[in-house]
């Protein structure tokens, strides 16, 4: 199967490139059998991939390595099964969806911290710094609690932030778009993890 997949793991396989991140096997195997009929699966495929590595870095903290394995692939594939994405999914037309801070990361806590600090998601759309200084307000936030350093590292929530920067650059938001490895180096660039 992955022969056949080998056009459309394009996010997924410049992640591997450009960081720490990797792709199980089994986990790549279980992301492709939710788009093998879908219209634009090659964005649904990179949503999802994208999904399960920002669960993979949620578990894994700060170890420096991530693997991505079946249990972050089925908890991606729970997240992405197109609640949000409704209207994409039955007609694979990105330009119709607006895209939510739901859309963007798999935490709703997440989506609610980016929304109190960004405002409008629309915010978002030519400005990659701008989600860039989101990320960093909620590092120093975290700093000032008792929380700091447990729940969390800025290493953490940095490559949650690269994650967070790809999932726009798929929805095409225009100050994201790149080709793949391009809008990876971009992200982990704009998240000063290089």
């Amino acid at each position: 199967m992955q022969d056949e997949w080998s056009t459309v793991f394009s996010l997924g396989e410049a992640l591997q490139r450009q960081s720490g991140i990797t792709f199980s096997e089994p986990a790549t195997d279980l992301l492709h059998t939710f788009v093998e009929d879908a219209p634009s699966a090659q964005e649904k495929l990179d949503h999802l991939h994208l999904a399960a590595a920002e669960f993979a870095i949620a578990a894994e903290a700060s170890s420096g390595e991530v693997s991505v394995g079946i249990d972050s692939a089925r908890l991606a594939a729970l997240h992405y099964d197109c609640l949000s994405w409704r209207d994409f999914c039955k007609t694979g037309n990105l330009k119709d969806h607006a895209p939510k801070y739901s859309d963007v990361t798999v935490f709703s806590a997440d989506a609610y911290r980016l929304s109190s600090i960004i405002g409008p998601i629309e915010l978002l759309q030519d400005s990659p710094e701008t989600l860039a200084q989101a990320v960093f307000q909620m590092e120093e936030n975290y700093r000032d609690t008792d929380l700091a350093g447990q729940a969390r590292t800025s290493q953490t929530l940095r490559w949650q932030g690269a994650i967070w920067f790809l999932q726009l650059a798929t929805a095409k938001y225009s100050g994201y778009v790149h080709t793949d490895d391009e809008a990876v180096q971009l992200a982990i660039k704009t998240m000063y993890l290089s």
